[in-house]
């Protein structure tokens, strides 16, 4: 009797681990056969979820990977010049700026005695760059000189791609607002279409900023007059010509000083004398009235 319930027990044992031992295999054939699913492929598309209180839909936003043809550089210039007149250069400089198409964004001249000298912000187009400081330098002696490039163009790219992707957001939420249903839905999808174009109006703006930087290079240009200019010294006939000729203008100018300075010293009285006047006068008055009080009276006439 105990060996057949033995036989029994090992019988049920053997059943159990060959039944185990079929669904552990089944499972692996599974698990080996799996493949997942492909996934969509959009080319030169990228997909982004968008939540907006119960609504969710996908953006479909442009990423394929452009050939930079070009890159995109913001050229800088500053140029100190020391120039022998400073009379009529900034006409010069206009007519130079004008040839190339381009423009002054700033002028300044400062015309206080011994520290004379222009300012200018010039933009010109970008191609004419090297040739403009080229030109600009011939008009003086060239005291210092800088250029510098800042590369944009990753900025700009990113920029670009961002302004897509919110062009294509707000035509989805412009359909989503024709959709809803219940105000809360409507105010919803509204504000979030506002900040959304507050985005876009901002990107638009700093690509905007950039491409006129891109554009049209900037010259900051500084000119002052040639110091310590010393007229020769020349001695005997050989000279005397040039002598007399600065004698002269060390003469008229001369001239013109002491005038231009009785003229100042004249106009400068001119106040202290609308005062005077009345107080003197007054004064006047008031001496002359009582030198008349106190003059003695006259003995009668004696008969």
């Amino acid at each position: 009797m105990k060996r057949n319930l033995l036989k029994l027990s090992i019988l049920v044992l053997l059943i159990v681990l060959t039944l185990t031992g079929c669904r552990a295999a089944q499972q692996k054939a599974a698990t080996d056969n799996y493949a997942p699913a492909p996934q969509a492929s959009y080319q030169g598309e990228s997909l982004e979820k968008v939540n907006t209180g119960g609504f969710s839909y996908i953006v479909m936003a442009d990423s394929t990977t452009h050939d930079v043809a070009e890159r995109k550089m913001i050229m800088t210039a500053r140029i100190e010049l020391a120039a022998n007149d400073l009379e009529g250069l900034d006409e010069s400089v206009i007519s130079l700026v004008q040839g190339y198409g381009g423009h002054i964004q700033r002028s300044f001249f400062n015309n206080k005695e011994g520290n004379q000298y222009w300012e200018f912000t010039l933009r010109i187009p970008s191609h004419s760059f090297e040739t403009g400081i080229k030109e600009i330098s011939a008009l003086g002696k060239v005291q210092s000189s800088t250029a510098s490039g800042q590369d944009v163009t990753e900025e700009h790219m990113d920029l670009t791609a961002r302004l897509r992707v919110l062009q294509k957001e707000e035509e989805r939420l412009l359909e989503l607002l024709t959709k809803a249903v219940t105000i809360d839905d409507f105010l919803q999808v509204e504000s979030h279409l506002s900040r959304v174009r507050v985005d876009i109006e901002q990107t638009t703006g700093r690509i905007k900023y950039l491409d006129n930087r891109i554009d049209f290079s900037t010259i900051e240009l500084l000119v002052r007059p040639v110091q310590g200019m010393v007229e020769p010294d020349l001695k005997g006939f050989a000279g005397l010509a040039q002598q007399m000729k600065a004698a002269f203008r060390r003469g008229i100018n001369g001239v013109v000083a002491l005038i231009a300075g009785i003229l100042v010293t004249t106009a400068s009285l001119v106040p202290l004398t609308v005062i005077l006047i009345p107080v003197a006068l007054v004064l006047f008055l008031i001496v002359k009235r009582r030198r008349i009080n106190r003059k003695p009276p006259q003995p009668p006439i004696s008969m």
